[in-house]
Order: structure tokens, then C-alpha cells, then sequence
């Protein structure tokens, strides 16, 4: 189709977790726990395709979003950020669902504060909420605790302030 001509460049093809025949169950870091799998080789193709695109090869930050929950976006996140910590870069995962966060799980099997929430609201520095992954190079801010007003933390200054202090200290966010 036309739409996929023009994305191309910048698109690879993830599949879904729980088809692929490589993936070994319950494993949702395909990247670091089946390397010579064919999810995590989409994941590496895509860190590529980014690397030596012209347009986005500088990229230091990267959203990953979709248009209704459980398309995948915490697994696409989590397997993209590893790949990219695997290349050798300094990489912050941030869980910014603060409605229904999912990274934590992933990385911890609970949800550890503090997260951004905190961080957003001032209560914590960012260096006090992150969390080691146990993948060499990522570290991981979750989401945090409950706010009573997600979409504002996350559309004000305080958000900003956040990404310009982790481009300090990272070299992807």
C-alpha cells in the first residue's frame, strides 16, 4: 500500500509475542532472553533501520504509542530500549502509562516507586527513582504511584524538565 511505501524506511515488522514460534513462554524480553529468535532479530532490524535513517539517525528520544490498550506497547518498549542498550548506549526506559503501568512488571513483577509520578511531582530526583534492569546499560523509571492527574503531569514544565535531565545523563531515552 502507499502508506506502508512511504513509512517504510523508518517501520520494521514486530510479531506478536505470542505466536511466534521462538518465543519461549512467559518471556517478554524476546531480545535478551531468545537472541536468535525471530522477534528479537525484528527488534534489532528496527534498531538499524533508525540508526541509518537519515531523518532520525540523531534521535536521542523515542515514544512508542498506540491507539487502544494491549496493542503491545510496554513489549515493543522494553524489547526496543534493550536493543539499544545492547548497541553499547546509555538507555533510560520510562513508563510514562501512569494509568495502567506495565514496564515495572516486566522488569520487576511489581510495581516499584518511586517512579516518574514522584519524580514529576518533585518528591523524588530522578536518580533516586530509577532502577537497574539487570540488562548491562538500561535502566528503568517506572511509572510510580497512583496521581490524581496523569495528563497534566505529563502535558506541564515539570515533564520537560524531566527529558532535558535524563539527556544529561543518557544517551537514549
Amino acid at each position: 500500500s502507499r502508506v506502508h511505501e512511504v513509512l517504510s524506511p523508518a517501520i520494521a515488522m514486530i510479531a506478536h509475542p505470542h505466536i511466534a514460534t521462538a518465543l519461549p513462554r512467559g518471556g517478554e524480553l524476546v531480545v535478551k532472553d531468545d537472541r536468535s529468535g525471530v522477534v528479537a532479530e525484528a527488534f534489532r532490524s528496527l534498531r538499524a533501520t533508525i540508526a541509518t535513517n537519515a531523518r532520525v539517525e540523531k534521535q536521542r528520544t523515542f515514544l512508542l504509542s498506540s491507539a487502544i490498550p494491549s496493542e503491545g506497547k510496554s513489549f515493543c518498549s522494553s524489547n526496543f530500549a534493550t536493543t539499544l542498550a545492547q548497541q553499547g548506549f546509555r538507555t533510560l526506559l520510562v513508563d510514562a502509562d501512569l494509568r495502567k503501568p506495565t514496564i515495572s512488571g516486566i522488569f520487576f513483577g511489581m510495581n516499584r516507586k518511586p517512579g516518574l509520578s514522584e519524580v514529576l511531582m518533585g518528591s523524588v530526583k530522578l536518580t533516586e527513582a530509577v532502577n537497574a534492569s539487570g540488562v548491562e546499560g538500561l535502566s528503568i523509571l517506572t511509572a510510580g504511584g497512583r496521581s490524581a492527574n496523569p495528563s497534566e503531569l505529563l502535558a506541564g514544565q515539570p515533564f520537560r524538565n524531566f527529558i532535558e535531565d535524563a539527556l544529561k545523563q543518557y544517551d537514549r531515552v
